[in-house]
C-alpha cells in the first residue's frame, strides 16, 4: 500500500518495508497463530490467521487498536475489493460460506455456498461469481443474494473472466463461456 510493502512470516510476524529501498521501516504486529492471508488497501492492512481470526489494521492511524473478528471456520480466501467507492473485504471460508465485510469490521451479508472447488469469488460489475457444483452463481455485492446462474452440466470449476466473458472449466474437460 502506498510506498510500503507489507510482509509476513508464517509464524505471525509482520514487517513493513520501503518499496524503493527494501529496508525495514518498522516491525508490525506479532500475531498468535500462523498468517494465512494478508491484503492491503489504501486505508487498511487485513491479516487472516490459522486460528480463524481476521485482524483489520488502520494504515492511516497505526496507533489505533486493530479490529479482530473470530470466524466460525478457517479462512480459505481473502480479497480487498471496491464496491460503491468503498473498500470491502470478501472472504471465502472452508465451510463454503462467502462473507462481505466493510473495513470497519461490520458484516454486511453471508452467502451459504456448496460444492465449490475453491471458495474465492471472482468479482466483476458488482457481482461475485463462484462455482457451485453444476452451475456458476453470481452473488450480488449489495445483499448477498443470487442474481444470476449459469448451468454447467459437466460440473463447474473456479470461474475466471476475460473480455466480458465468464469461463469455467469442468472436471469433465468442458470449457463453458458465458457472455456478461
Amino acid at each position: 500500500s502506498g510506498n510500503t510493502l507489507h510482509l509476513s512470516s508464517l509464524e505471525g510476524e509482520v514487517i513493513r518495508l520501503g518499496d524503493g529501498s527494501g529496508q525495514a521501516k518498522e516491525n508490525g504486529p506479532r500475531l498468535q497463530g500462523s498468517v494465512t492471508h494478508l491484503v492491503a488497501s489504501d486505508s487498511s492492512l487485513v491479516i487472516a490467521t490459522g486460528n480463524n481470526r481476521l485482524h483489520i489494521y488502520n494504515i492511516k492511524n497505526p496507533n489505533k487498536d486493530p479490529i479482530q473478528i473470530l470466524l466460525e471456520s478457517p479462512i480459505s480466501s481473502l480479497q480487498s475489493i471496491k464496491y460503491q467507492g468503498e473498500n470491502m473485504l470478501i472472504l471465502g471460508l472452508s465451510n463454503q460460506n462467502i462473507l462481505l465485510y466493510n473495513e470497519s469490521g461490520t458484516p454486511l451479508w453471508k452467502y451459504q455456498g456448496h460444492s465449490s472447488i475453491f471458495t474465492q469469488p471472482i468479482v466483476f460489475d458488482d457481482i461475485a461469481w463462484i462455482d457451485q457444483g453444476n452451475e456458476v452463481v453470481g452473488i450480488s455485492l449489495k445483499d448477498g443474494k443470487e442474481k444470476k446462474t449459469f448451468s454447467t452440466p459437466g460440473g463447474a470449476g473456479t470461474p475466471y473472466i476475460t473480455n466480458h466473458t465468464l469461463f469455467s472449466a469442468s472436471p469433465k474437460r468442458i470449457l463453458y463461456g458465458f457472455s456478461l
